[in-house]
Formats: C-alpha cells, sequence, structure tokens
C-alpha cells in the first residue's frame, strides 16, 4: 500500500503516520504485552488490510489517457477509521442541525469495572440496557423536577485517553425541557441539571434490576446463581456508579467532535 501523505513541520516533511501503520509496526508487541480476544485480532487485521491489494481492488482506466487506477477495496469494519469516517462526518453534521439554540449540560455515566467481562461477553444486552436506562434517568427526572421534557444525544464509549477499558456514556443534554403540556420551553440558569448522586443513585438502582431479569431470562449462562448474587452484592456497594455533571456549554457543538470516533455507539 503506498502511503504518500506528508506533514509539514518546521520547513521539513515527515510521513503522515496512520492507524493501519502503528499495527504494522507495532502489533506483535501488543500481543506479546496483552491478550487479544478474537474480535480484537480480527479488528486489527481488517484495519491493516483495508484499501490495500489484500483486500482487491477495482481498475477505474481514464478514457482520456487510458492509465490504469487501482482503487483498492476497504473492509466496511465498524472500528476502521478509514471506513467510518465518512458516517462519523454525516452523524455529527446531523446533530449540529438538530441541536437547539439553548444552553446544553455535559454529563458522564459511567459503569462499574466489575461490569467490563459482562459487557465484553454480552455487549448487545449490556449496552442496550446502559442506553435505555440514561435515557429513562433522564426522561424520569425532567419530568419529577422540571415537569420538562429533555433533549439530548448519547454516546457510549469503551475506553479512556489511554484506550484501558472503560465503560460510560456522555450526553450533551438541554438546559431545560419543553414543559408537558407543550406551552413553553422551560429553561434552567443553574450551573447544573440535576444531583450527579442522585442520578448515579437510579443508574444503580436501573441497572441492577435490568441485571436481575437478564439472569431470570437466561441470559448469562456462564453465570451460576451463587456467581451472579455475588456478583450483584458486589455492585450494589460499589461505589463507582458515578454520573459527573459539568457546568452548561456557552456551544455544545465542538463536543461533538470529541464524542465521535472509530467504534462508538450513538444514539
Amino acid at each position: 500500500m503506498a502511503e504518500t501523505a506528508t506533514h509539514r513541520s518546521g520547513g521539513s516533511q515527515r510521513p503522515l503516520l496512520r492507524i493501519a501503520d502503528i499495527f504494522r509496526r507495532h502489533r506483535k508487541a501488543l500481543e506479546a504485552k496483552h491478550v487479544l480476544n478474537l474480535g480484537q485480532r480480527r479488528l486489527l487485521g481488517a484495519i491493516v488490510a483495508c484499501r490495500t491489494p489484500a483486500l482487491g481492488a477495482q481498475l477505474h482506466v481514464c478514457r482520456i489517457c487510458q492509465a490504469v487506477h487501482p482503487v483498492y477495496l476497504s473492509c466496511r469494519k465498524r472500528g476502521c477509521p478509514n471506513c467510518q469516517a465518512l458516517a462519523q462526518e454525516q452523524w455529527i453534521a446531523q446533530r449540529r442541525e438538530r441541536i437547539l439554540p439553548v444552553r446544553h449540560f455535559h454529563l458522564v455515566f459511567t459503569l462499574p469495572s466489575e461490569l467490563r467481562w459482562l459487557a465484553m461477553n454480552h455487549p448487545a444486552l449490556l449496552y442496550g440496557a446502559f442506553f435505555r436506562i440514561v435515557g429513562a434517568i433522564l426522561e424520569e427526572m425532567g419530568r419529577d423536577h422540571l415537569k420538562a421534557t429533555l433533549g439530548w444525544t448519547m454516546v457510549l464509549h469503551t475506553w479512556r485517553r489511554d484506550l484501558g477499558p472503560h465503560i460510560h456514556i456522555h450526553v450533551l443534554v438541554t438546559a431545560g425541557g419543553l414543559l408537558l403540556d407543550g406551552s413553553a420551553f422551560k429553561h434552567v440558569a443553574g450551573l447544573y441539571l440535576f444531583s450527579g448522586e442522585a442520578m448515579g443513585i437510579l443508574l444503580r438502582g436501573k441497572m441492577l434490576d435490568a441485571l436481575r431479569e437478564y439472569q431470570a431470562a437466561g441470559s448469562f449462562p456462564e453465570l451460576d446463581d451463587r456467581a451472579f448474587n455475588e456478583l450483584m452484592a458486589r455492585l450494589a456497594r460499589h461505589p463507582s456508579w458515578v454520573v459527573h455533571a459539568e457546568p452548561p456549554f456557552r456551544d455544545p457543538t465542538h463536543l461533538l467532535n470529541y464524542y465521535v470516533a472509530p467504534g462508538i455507539m450513538w444514539s
């Protein structure tokens, strides 16, 4: 794969590294230090092969000069930065069009580390429940405390900046909402929307209830009743049911660029 893009710095040019370049050079060292599951190994391989001869190509022929230009095929993986760049830009543009011209708060809902392995084995169940529960908390607190319907955008992150596992949802939520009777928009003038501690308590209770329902339905075959009850006991007393609340932003749109990255789920 010929990659000729360069970055100019201080009058000199140096090659512009891509994620695929880093994986090619350092994958062996990564796998020597960390145990990767099958999905992770497949994704690394797909990113390395994306838009290279390994996946084949379409040949485009210039009608004027008859020159042949190979266009290498993409891997189309959700976690590939090459394949998701356009989708990300389109999603960000759509969100910008829908953001209301009001102040917005930034909330971060975090799950305890004890749920990471369960989320890895059952991502659709855990992440789906997480999204639904965060939405239910905002809907419930907006109705009870403001008598209004809030507007929000949620994005799931499953890692920290150092790429260590860390399951959390970022929420961009309106500083107020439409009154339940639809008569007007009620603005919130304070520095915080709701109590982070109160939202954390609701997060814990609703997530534990969801886990009990999944267990009763046989969704976690790897957990017998004893192991499940021990997990629930640890989760019930865990201090890391955290909801971080930041003061409102003057311009919320810049957060959308931070929110979206390859492999992130949004709602």
